[in-house]
Protein backbone atom coordinates (compact mmCIF):
# COMPACT_ATOMS: atom_id res chain seq x y z
CA UNK A 1 0.00 0.00 0.00
CA UNK A 2 1.60 3.61 -0.74
CA UNK A 3 1.81 5.92 1.94
CA UNK A 4 -0.10 8.88 1.97
CA UNK A 5 3.35 10.81 2.64
CA UNK A 6 5.06 8.97 5.75
CA UNK A 7 3.61 5.77 7.40
CA UNK A 8 2.62 8.17 10.34
CA UNK A 9 0.85 10.71 8.48
CA UNK A 10 -1.03 7.42 6.64
CA UNK A 11 -2.20 6.21 9.96
CA UNK A 12 -3.04 9.50 10.90
CA UNK A 13 -5.53 9.78 7.94
CA UNK A 14 -7.46 6.62 8.27
CA UNK A 15 -7.85 7.39 11.67
CA UNK A 16 -9.14 10.78 11.20
CA UNK A 17 -11.31 9.12 8.38
CA UNK A 18 -12.71 6.60 10.97
CA UNK A 19 -13.43 9.53 13.80
CA UNK A 20 -15.52 11.35 11.41
CA UNK A 21 -17.74 8.21 10.42
CA UNK A 22 -20.88 8.54 8.76
CA UNK A 23 -23.03 6.99 6.36
CA UNK A 24 -21.38 4.39 4.00
CA UNK A 25 -22.89 3.80 0.69
CA UNK A 26 -21.31 0.81 -0.67
CA UNK A 27 -21.63 -1.50 -4.06
CA UNK A 28 -21.99 -4.77 -3.73
CA UNK A 29 -18.14 -6.61 -2.45
CA UNK A 30 -16.77 -3.32 -2.78
CA UNK A 31 -15.55 -2.05 0.55
CA UNK A 32 -17.76 1.45 1.90
CA UNK A 33 -15.20 4.52 3.10
CA UNK A 34 -14.86 3.17 6.37
CA UNK A 35 -14.07 -0.04 5.18
CA UNK A 36 -11.36 0.85 3.49
CA UNK A 37 -10.07 3.22 6.04
CA UNK A 38 -10.02 0.36 8.49
CA UNK A 39 -8.61 -1.71 6.26
CA UNK A 40 -5.87 0.81 5.33
CA UNK A 41 -5.13 1.74 8.83
CA UNK A 42 -4.74 -2.42 9.59
CA UNK A 43 -2.44 -2.28 6.19
CA UNK A 44 -0.31 0.58 7.94
CA UNK A 45 -0.08 -1.46 11.12
CA UNK A 46 1.14 -4.15 9.55
CA UNK A 47 4.00 -2.67 8.28
CA UNK A 48 4.82 -1.35 11.61
CA UNK A 49 4.62 -4.81 12.74
CA UNK A 50 1.76 -3.51 15.04
CA UNK A 51 0.21 -7.42 14.39
CA UNK A 52 -2.33 -7.47 17.45
CA UNK A 53 -3.81 -3.53 16.97
CA UNK A 54 -3.96 -4.46 12.97
CA UNK A 55 -6.32 -7.66 13.83
CA UNK A 56 -8.41 -5.81 16.10
CA UNK A 57 -9.30 -3.18 13.34
CA UNK A 58 -9.99 -5.84 11.42
CA UNK A 59 -12.18 -7.39 13.30
CA UNK A 60 -13.60 -4.47 13.36
CA UNK A 61 -14.45 -3.76 10.21
CA UNK A 62 -15.84 -7.16 9.99
CA UNK A 63 -18.24 -6.50 12.98
CA UNK A 64 -19.30 -2.76 12.50
CA UNK A 65 -18.96 -2.81 8.33
CA UNK A 66 -20.76 -6.20 8.33
CA UNK A 67 -19.21 -6.71 4.66
CA UNK A 68 -16.92 -9.71 3.72
CA UNK A 69 -14.69 -7.89 0.13
CA UNK A 70 -11.80 -9.10 -1.08
CA UNK A 71 -9.30 -6.79 0.60
CA UNK A 72 -11.11 -7.28 4.19
CA UNK A 73 -10.84 -10.96 3.94
CA UNK A 74 -6.76 -11.21 2.60
CA UNK A 75 -5.12 -8.78 4.83
CA UNK A 76 -7.15 -10.19 7.52
CA UNK A 77 -5.48 -13.84 6.72
CA UNK A 78 -2.33 -11.83 7.14
CA UNK A 79 -2.74 -10.26 10.01
CA UNK A 80 -3.83 -13.86 11.78
CA UNK A 81 -0.70 -15.10 10.23
CA UNK A 82 1.32 -12.35 11.51
CA UNK A 83 0.14 -13.00 15.26
CA UNK A 84 -0.66 -16.60 15.23
CA UNK A 85 1.96 -17.93 12.64
CA UNK A 86 0.45 -20.15 9.83
CA UNK A 87 -0.33 -23.69 11.37
CA UNK A 88 -3.16 -22.25 13.94
CA UNK A 89 -6.55 -23.25 12.79
CA UNK A 90 -7.64 -19.65 13.25
CA UNK A 91 -5.08 -18.95 10.57
CA UNK A 92 -5.83 -21.61 8.05
CA UNK A 93 -9.60 -21.18 8.44
CA UNK A 94 -8.95 -17.52 7.90
CA UNK A 95 -6.77 -18.30 4.48
CA UNK A 96 -9.26 -20.44 3.61
CA UNK A 97 -12.07 -18.16 3.61
CA UNK A 98 -9.87 -15.69 1.72
CA UNK A 99 -9.25 -18.36 -1.14
CA UNK A 100 -12.76 -19.17 -1.43
CA UNK A 101 -13.55 -15.19 -1.93
CA UNK A 102 -10.60 -15.14 -4.60
CA UNK A 103 -8.72 -17.32 -5.70
CA UNK A 104 -6.79 -15.43 -8.26
CA UNK A 105 -5.43 -13.88 -5.10
CA UNK A 106 -3.91 -16.97 -3.74
CA UNK A 107 -2.13 -17.80 -7.03
CA UNK A 108 -0.86 -14.43 -7.43
CA UNK A 109 0.58 -13.96 -3.98
CA UNK A 110 2.31 -17.63 -4.08
CA UNK A 111 3.96 -17.50 -7.56
CA UNK A 112 4.44 -13.52 -7.65
CA UNK A 113 7.30 -14.22 -9.45
CA UNK A 114 5.37 -15.20 -12.50
CA UNK A 115 2.73 -12.11 -12.32
CA UNK A 116 4.85 -8.78 -13.14
CA UNK A 117 2.63 -9.00 -16.72
CA UNK A 118 -0.57 -8.55 -14.83
CA UNK A 119 0.49 -6.45 -11.84
CA UNK A 120 2.21 -3.99 -14.36
CA UNK A 121 -1.47 -3.12 -16.32
CA UNK A 122 -3.12 -0.19 -16.24
CA UNK A 123 -6.15 -1.16 -13.66
CA UNK A 124 -8.64 0.73 -15.59
CA UNK A 125 -8.69 -1.95 -19.11
CA UNK A 126 -12.25 -0.82 -20.41
CA UNK A 127 -12.86 -4.09 -22.24
CA UNK A 128 -12.88 -5.58 -18.98
CA UNK A 129 -15.78 -8.00 -19.06
CA UNK A 130 -18.11 -8.19 -15.73
CA UNK A 131 -16.96 -11.36 -15.73
CA UNK A 132 -13.83 -10.89 -14.93
CA UNK A 133 -13.92 -8.57 -12.07
CA UNK A 134 -12.71 -11.44 -9.51
CA UNK A 135 -9.76 -10.74 -11.77
CA UNK A 136 -9.67 -7.53 -11.46
CA UNK A 137 -10.37 -6.96 -7.45
CA UNK A 138 -7.54 -9.54 -7.31
CA UNK A 139 -5.34 -7.52 -9.23
CA UNK A 140 -6.00 -3.98 -7.65
CA UNK A 141 -5.70 -5.89 -3.81
CA UNK A 142 -2.41 -7.14 -4.79
CA UNK A 143 -0.73 -4.04 -6.44
CA UNK A 144 -1.82 -2.10 -3.73
CA UNK A 145 -0.76 -4.54 -0.77
CA UNK A 146 2.06 -6.69 -1.94
CA UNK A 147 4.12 -4.75 -0.22
CA UNK A 148 2.50 -5.06 3.28
CA UNK A 149 2.41 -9.22 2.49
CA UNK A 150 6.45 -8.97 1.57
CA UNK A 151 6.86 -7.61 4.57
CA UNK A 152 5.54 -10.09 6.94
CA UNK A 153 8.20 -12.67 7.05
CA UNK A 154 7.11 -16.14 5.82
CA UNK A 155 3.60 -15.06 4.57
CA UNK A 156 4.31 -16.05 0.57
CA UNK A 157 5.58 -18.87 1.31
CA UNK A 158 2.47 -19.99 3.89
CA UNK A 159 -0.09 -18.94 0.96
CA UNK A 160 2.44 -21.15 -1.53
CA UNK A 161 2.55 -24.38 0.85
CA UNK A 162 -1.41 -23.89 0.80
CA UNK A 163 -1.77 -23.35 -2.73
CA UNK A 164 0.40 -26.25 -3.15
CA UNK A 165 -1.13 -28.82 -0.52
CA UNK A 166 -5.03 -28.15 -0.64
CA UNK A 167 -4.66 -28.33 -4.74
CA UNK A 168 -6.33 -25.31 -4.99
CA UNK A 169 -8.33 -25.28 -7.97
CA UNK A 170 -6.47 -22.94 -10.71
CA UNK A 171 -8.99 -19.81 -11.50
CA UNK A 172 -10.96 -19.87 -15.02
CA UNK A 173 -9.91 -17.30 -16.71
CA UNK A 174 -13.07 -16.09 -19.32
CA UNK A 175 -12.49 -17.40 -22.77
CA UNK A 176 -14.20 -14.83 -24.61
CA UNK A 177 -12.93 -11.04 -25.49
CA UNK A 178 -9.78 -11.35 -23.38
CA UNK A 179 -8.71 -8.03 -22.04
CA UNK A 180 -5.08 -7.11 -22.01
CA UNK A 181 -5.40 -8.28 -17.86
CA UNK A 182 -7.22 -11.52 -18.51
CA UNK A 183 -4.34 -12.60 -21.18
CA UNK A 184 -1.64 -11.58 -19.23
CA UNK A 185 -3.38 -13.84 -16.27
CA UNK A 186 -4.03 -16.54 -18.75
CA UNK A 187 0.16 -16.68 -19.82
CA UNK A 188 0.91 -16.73 -15.87
CA UNK A 189 -1.41 -19.64 -15.19
CA UNK A 190 0.25 -21.28 -17.65
CA UNK A 191 3.71 -21.11 -16.66
CA UNK A 192 2.69 -22.27 -13.48
CA UNK A 193 1.04 -25.39 -15.19
CA UNK A 194 4.29 -25.85 -16.75
CA UNK A 195 6.28 -25.29 -13.65
CA UNK A 196 4.38 -28.05 -12.03
CA UNK A 197 4.65 -30.55 -15.26
CA UNK A 198 8.46 -30.24 -14.80
CA UNK A 199 8.39 -30.70 -11.08
CA UNK A 200 6.32 -34.00 -12.05
CA UNK A 201 8.66 -35.34 -14.34
CA UNK A 202 12.01 -34.67 -12.39
CA UNK A 203 10.03 -36.78 -9.29
CA UNK A 204 8.99 -39.37 -11.38
CA UNK A 205 12.64 -40.10 -12.96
Amino acid sequence: MKPVKEDGDAERWFRMCLELGGECGRLEGVPCVCERARIGLAATLLEKQEFTEARQVLLAAARVDGTESVELLWTTALAVYAEEGGDSIISKGALETAALKNSFVAYILAYVELFDGVLSLDQEDSRLKSSEKALSMAVAYCVKELRVWKGVEGSLEWVLHFVEEKALKMPVVVESDKSAMAHEMEVSLGMILERRHQETCHTME
